[in-house]
């Protein structure tokens, strides 16, 4: 299988993943928005994410050696490499990042915002109220990957996304649904190479991540407050 095939496959799976396969948005009624900031308790939950897998041209080149199968073994390594790049780098989970952005920004709207000690065992409205976290939860799911661009293999891009809820755990109700789907910079030259993503300082990996956890802040909380169409 050539490396090309290799890349659309892997790129289709992600595709699937951090975009087409993303929950609908649900708008927030207004007049629940004016009733939030007396709620007595907003538990706000952040889904463990998987580190950014780092989908490089060796990998394509490992996967390309295997058949039919070489998508998913360069899925594998690119696994592997994600998750070592981030814990050299000491980043914290992306969808911690988010929760904690997020919650500084809401403070004046949900000023009851309090930190639950671990994610419930799913991510369905039961489990959360079987958690006992009442009456309501803000929880952060989010995943990504970094990615070269298909004509310039030099150039890493941050592929990203968030599906962030408001949810009444008394009615059972998910009261609104805010997502963001990120693709990084057009213009690969604005963009890091694999050099500068590994370097000792990690600065370059680090701003990747936080730049688009921002940007992803910015469009969820104009979505929280209806500010878009």
């Amino acid at each position: 299988m050539r490396p090309t095939i290799v890349w659309a496959f892997a790129w289709l799976l992600l595709s699937c993943v951090l975009g087409a396969c993303a929950p609908a948005r649900i708008d927030l009624d207004p007049r629940v928005r004016e009733r939030l900031p007396t709620a007595s308790v907003v538990h706000v939950v952040a889904y463990p994410a998987d580190p950014p897998a780092l989908m490089t041209a060796k990998a394509i080149g490992v996967g390309s050696l295997f058949g039919p199968i070489g998508g998913a073994v360069a899925g594998v390594r690119a696994d592997v490499e994600g998750k070592e790049l981030m814990a050299k780098h000491n980043v914290e989970d992306l969808s911690v990042q988010l929760a904690n952005k997020l919650s500084d920004e809401l403070k004046a709207t949900l000023p009851n915002l309090k930190r639950a000690p671990a994610a419930p065992v799913s991510q369905e409205v039961d489990d959360l109220t079987k958690a006992g976290l009442r009456p309501f939860v803000l929880d952060v799911r989010s995943a990504g990957q970094i990615i070269y661009y298909a004509f310039n293999w030099a150039r890493y891009r941050f592929l990203y996304n968030a599906r962030v809820r408001l949810v009444d755990t008394e009615q059972g109700h998910v009261l609104w649904q805010g997502t963001c789907r990120l693709k990084g910079a057009d213009d690969p030259a604005q963009s890091p190479t694999l050099d500068d993503l590994e370097a000792a300082d990690g600065v370059a990996y680090r701003r990747l991540m936080t730049e688009a956890i921002s940007a992803c802040a910015t469009d969820l909380l104009k979505q929280f407050r209806g500010e878009t169409p």
